[in-house]
Formats: structure tokens, C-alpha cells, sequence
């Protein structure tokens, strides 16, 4: 044997150990920084467990993974066998993985003429390799019972934190054949339990992090090893790296102004953001609503009135200053509770907030459904809302009803503006890491676009103990096995109104979850207005034309003038309250000339990009 061909079949055998290398050999494939470490651990490594955030290509890591051992066999102990099980709690999961193992091997002519038999959900090899792929039940009771009866020399447990006990249990069983030598590799992203999953990954005897300060200039991730003692670990290897590592996500969005990780921040709350993105347990059993949150909420809103609590003159004032702001009820028929809810909720242009404007409890009668549908029509016709966001867990007749009404008093426009869904029922979302539209559980949906508005400290509400005690004490009462929040029942029909009005607000109007003001600025007689205005989708009816471009030019008057102002200030919001603002101020003609107010643009720089989010 010649010294080159020696020298060769040394490069050859050290691409075959190590799986980064004998990817990019056979299928041009190269792994990203973060994705070296976990393969090459994987080659040696019995029980391996990924905790990566979203987009971070972990299921890659875990195809590459399937492949080396289907052919490379490293931990084979039958001659003529070698089984590879791939578990998902969803079949589209598990439809991924095959279809970007078909992607891989049609990359390599000589890989793919080892296929022997080619199935749904299932790859044969000439060399012995089974590779099959399964559901373990995410929503039913089947407890893996589908795994039965299987063997395995490795095991793949994908989005393994939204797979019940009952189901790893019977999964874990498989390794009693050969707990030496049959493998496991177990991926997620964390939705908050306390299972398995997270003892996997807080009790690892070896753990791997990849820390944000870790990057250097070049984007060149490490990982910080952490041991513990023999004989306190749990056997496994974790690997834990948050989405910033991926540089990719570090750059800038073109049409926001912000890294796309920024993005992901203004658009989840921060319990999803922790999650989703960074890849954080989080805290369990809190409450859904942060209390500094509502703090601010109830704070920036105490001067504020309920509608209904106004007198008669103050009524008429309240309906010609917001005549033309979008308006939403949302109502809650929780007649076995304590009784029907409505609550209303208007979005101030003037200050880019949701205003609650209105709060109704009817007590439960003989009668409470008829006497409900009642109010509603009269609260209808005195303020006119844009959309009613009613509930139809309770059944269809209120809706009909008020339908009914419509149509014999279509002035009313109630047999178009209301709007029946049942909290049971699943809604059309984008999914803003695939970007892809996905159907997802109402309740969940609608709480967590709540959620949302209080962490972007976007919503005002007047004093209001009961409203404030059932936003307080609105609990998760646990997360079922695909990863949904099911809530506490009881004291939450004011939280279930305000959810659905706020939610009417996000399906019709979904562009005043984007309003952004233009940098550019003009000083036309002293005042500050942009080249463009905020622009707010969904056509608002046809009443009051003439008014609407006199109302365009108060709304940048004010929006510009409170620019750098924070709205939540407790002196601020009384100044607002009393007409007092901004009194004593003056405006020069032209950048420069002139006194600046106290709370307007700043040493003359543009404003900031604003939405309703900041």
C-alpha cells in the first residue's frame, strides 16, 4: 500500500467520524458555527438535548444527525439491523424531517442508490438502516402507544417539550433493549413546562452554552462548558444557544429600522419573546398580566371617565371630541358566571393609546340573555361602535338576534358590525418566525395579543377594582400537551370582554399595530408636521366627511408636539385632563428661532420612529 493511498484512507476515515465533514463531503453542506459543536457531540454522546431558539436550525442539526448514523452505524449491536425512530407530536413535523431528508440525499447520486424501499414516513437502506417516523400523540391520550413493540438504536425526539409524560415514558422504555449503546437525541424550543424536557436540560452532567457576549467580531460562536460532579449530573449533554447567535438575525430590517431580533421582540410578549427566542423556561404558574404593567395601565388612565359614569353634558362632549376614533365592543355572555359583559374600547389617534371607555355588568336574571341582547342595541345606538365582538360559546341566538335588529333597522348597522366566534374555535395567525399563516386556538390568541398591548404600555383605563382584581388573578392553569395555555375559569368575564374588543381591534385594524410617523419634518407656522402622516387601515364609515381633514391636522399637531414626551407621566396626564397643556410655550418660525417647549422636539432632531408598540 502506497504512502498516498495510506494518507487517503486516513482523510477518509476522518471525514466518516466526524459528521460535519462527511456532510459537506456528500451532500455540500456546511454547518453554521453554532451547529458544529452539537454534531460533533452527538458521534459520542448517549443522550443529547438541544435548547435553541427559534430559527437557530436545530431540526438541520437533527436530519444531518439521522443521516450519519443511518449510514455510518456507529453504535450498531445487530448485524443485519439498524433502526432510526424520528417522534413528533405533529404529523406536518414529522413530514419536515422526511422531506428534507429526500432534499439531502438528492444531493448525493451514490448515498441515494443505497435506497432500498421508500415509503410514507419510512427510508430503507441497503446497509440495514430503517428509518421511520412517527406521531407520539399530542392530542389524544394514546400515551406513544404507537412505539410499542419498535426498537431503536436511536431515537429522535423533536419539539420533545410539547410531548406529555406518559408519552416519553413509554418512548425512554425503548432503550431497555441496550441502554449502553442505543442512543437519544431530544430538541425543543421551551413552552413553559416543568417536565422532562427541563430536567434533561437543567440537569445535565455536561453543559454547553453559547453566550451573546461570546461572539467576537467575526460572528464566530462559542461554547462555555460547564461539568457537573460525577454522580450528580443526569448522563445527559445539553446545548443551550438563544436565536442572537444567528447573525442573521442581527441585522438590520430595512423596513423597521431595527435588528429583525427587535422585531421579534415588538411582535411576541415577553413571555413568548423568552421562549420562542432566547429559549428561557420562564417562571411558572405567574400570573398573564405583569402587574407593573397594570400598574401603568390604571395609572395613565385615572383621569379618565367610563362613558357610562358621565353625566349628560359630559356624554355630548365625550361623542364630538371622538367622534371619528375607532371604536370596538367586546362582549362576554357568561350568564352562569356573573352575568353578561361589555366592554368598549376606542383607539385615541391623538396619542396613538387604547382608551377602555366603557364597562358594562349586567346581573344574571330570568331573563339575562334577552335583557343582555337589550343592552347592547342601546349601547349601539348611543355610541355607535365600529364592531361588536361577541361570544358564541353561549350559542348562536344572541347573535341572531341582534342580526334580526339589523335588519329592520339598518340604520343601526348591527346585521354588519357584529361579529360572533366562539373561544373554542381556531384563527388565522402569521407566524412571525416562518412567516407563514397558521391556524391557532382563539383564547390563547386573543389573550396574548392583550398581553401585548400592556407590555407595549399601550392601553389606558379608568379606576376600575373589579376589572383590576380579574386582570391580577387571571391564571394559566396548565399547558396541555401541543404547547396551548388553558386558563383558570371563574372571575374572568371583564378580561374575556376586554380580550375580544382589543382582538376585534387586531383583525380589523391591523395596521394600527404598525403606525410609524415619518422622520422627515416640516415647521409650517411654527408647528412641526411630517412630510407623511400615520396611516391607519380599515375605512372608517362614511358620517362626518367634512370634518375628517380638519381632524387630520389636529391629530399631527398633536402627535408631533408630544413627540418626545413620555404620555404615562402622572403630570403629564393631568395636564392633558385639564387642558392645561402646553400653556406658557412658544414656537419660533423656523428651526432654531424662538423659546423650545418644554415638551416638544428636542434640539431640533427628527422624531423617532413611533408606533403604538413603543
Amino acid at each position: 500500500m502506497t504512502q498516498a493511498s495510506i494518507k487517503e484512507q486516513r482523510i477518509e476515515l476522518a471525514i466518516l467520524n466526524n459528521p460535519v465533514l462527511w456532510a459537506k463531503k456528500n451532500f455540500a453542506w456546511v454547518a453554521r458555527d453554532y451547529q458544529v459543536a452539537p454534531l460533533q457531540s452527538i458521534k459520542n454522546s448517549r443522550q443529547t438535548v438541544l435548547r435553541f431558539g427559534r430559527r437557530l436550525g436545530k431540526s438541520e442539526i437533527i436530519d444531518i444527525a439521522v443521516l450519519w448514523h443511518a449510514f455510518c452505524q456507529p453504535n450498531k449491536i445487530h448485524q443485519d439491523k439498524y433502526n432510526i425512530l424520528i417522534l413528533c407530536p405533529y404529523d406536518a413535523q414529522v413530514d419536515l424531517h422526511f422531506d428534507r431528508l429526500h432534499e439531502l440525499l438528492n444531493r448525493s447520486p451514490a448515498l441515494q442508490k443505497s435506497i432500498t424501499r421508500d415509503v410514507h414516513h419510512r427510508i430503507e437502506l441497503s446497509n440495514g438502516t430503517v428509518i421511520t417516523g412517527m406521531t407520539v400523540g399530542s392530542k389524544n391520550a394514546s400515551g406513544a402507544d404507537n412505539t410499542r413493540g419498535q426498537r431503536a438504536d436511536l431515537i429522535i425526539l423533536d419539539e420533545s417539550d410539547f410531548m406529555g409524560e406518559k408519552e416519553i415514558t413509554n418512548i425512554l422504555n425503548l432503550r431497555n433493549e441496550s441502554p449502553e449503546t442505543i442512543r437519544i437525541i431530544a430538541a425543543s424550543t421551551p413552552c413553559g413546562k416543568r417536565g422532562s424536557y427541563y430536567r434533561w436540560c437543567t440537569q445535565a452532567s455536561l453543559f454547553y452554552e453559547a453566550l451573546v457576549d461570546a461572539i467576537n467580531v467575526s460572528y464566530k460562536v462559542k461554547f462555555i462548558k460547564k461539568a457537573k460532579p460525577k454522580g450528580e449530573g443526569n448522563g445527559w449533554t445539553a446545548f443551550y444557544a438563544p436565536s442572537t447567535v444567528n447573525k442573521e438575525l442581527l441585522k438590520i430590517n430595512p423596513d423597521t429600522g431595527q435588528s429583525y431580533i427587535d422585531d421579534f421582540r415588538d411582535e411576541l410578549t415577553e413571555e413568548r419573546f423568552e421562549q420562542e427566542v432566547m429559549a428561557l423556561f420562564g417562571v411558572e404558574s405567574l400570573g398573564v398580566f405583569n402587574k407593573d404593567y397594570l400598574d401603568y395601565a390604571f395609572a395613565a388612565g385615572k383621569y379618565q371617565k367610563y362613558y357610562n359614569r358621565m353625566a349628560i353634558d359630559e356624554r355630548a362632549e365625550w361623542k364630538r371630541r371622538h367622534v371619528l376614533h375607532k371604536k370596538v365592543f367586546g362582549v362576554d355572555w357568561d350568564k352562569a358566571g356573573a352575568g353578561p359583559s361589555l366592554v368598549g374600547v376606542m383607539f385615541d389617534e391623538t396619542d396613538f393609546k387604547f382608551k377602555v371607555f366603557l364597562r358594562i355588568e349586567l346581573p344574571r336574571t330570568e331573563f339575562t340573555y334577552i335583557n343582555a341582547v337589550n343592552e347592547v342595541i342601546k349601547w349601539n345606538n348611543e355610541i355607535d361602535p365600529d364592531w361588536i365582538y361577541i361570544d358564541r360559546g353561549a350559542g348562536d341566538v344572541q347573535a341572531e338576534m341582534l342580526a334580526k335588529y339589523g335588519r329592520q333597522y339598518p340604520e343601526s348597522g348591527l346585521q354588519k358590525k357584529v361579529i360572533a366566534n366562539s373561544l373554542a374555535e381556531k384563527t388565522n395567525i402569521i407566524d412571525i418566525f416562518t412567516k407563514k399563516r397558521v391556524k391557532h386556538p382563539l383564547k390563547p390568541t386573543m389573550i396574548n395579543n392583550a398581553v401585548l398591548v400592556f407590555e407595549r404600555k399601550s392601553i389606558l383605563i379608568p379606576e376600575d377594582k373589579k376589572l383590576r382584581t380579574q386582570l391580577e388573578e387571571y391564571r394559566i392553569k396548565r399547558i396541555t400537551q401541543a404547547g396551548v395555555p388553558v386558563y383558570e375559569d371563574g372571575n374572568d368575564h371583564f378580561v374575556d370582554a376586554l380580550a375580544r374588543a382589543l382582538f376585534g381591534f387586531a383583525k380589523q385594524y391591523d395596521e394600527l399595530f404598525k403606525v410609524t410617523v415619518s422622520t422627515k419634518v416640516k415647521y409650517i407656522n411654527g408647528v412641526d408636521v411630517s412630510q407623511s402622516r400615520p396611516t391607519l387601515s380599515g375605512g372608517k364609515k362614511d358620517k362626518e366627511n367634512n370634518d375628517i381633514a380638519a381632524h387630520n391636522e389636529f391629530i399631527m399637531r398633536e402627535v408631533f408636539k408630544h413627540a418626545e414626551h413620555n404620555p404615562f407621566d402622572p403630570e403629564y396626564a393631568e395636564e392633558k385632563a385639564t387642558g392645561t397643556f402646553g400653556r406658557g410655550t412658544a414656537f419660533g418660525s423656523s428651526p432654531g428661532e424662538g423659546n423650545r417647549p418644554n415638551r416638544g422636539l428636542v434640539n431640533n432632531k427628527s422624531p423617532k420612529r413611533r408606533s403604538w408598540r413603543k
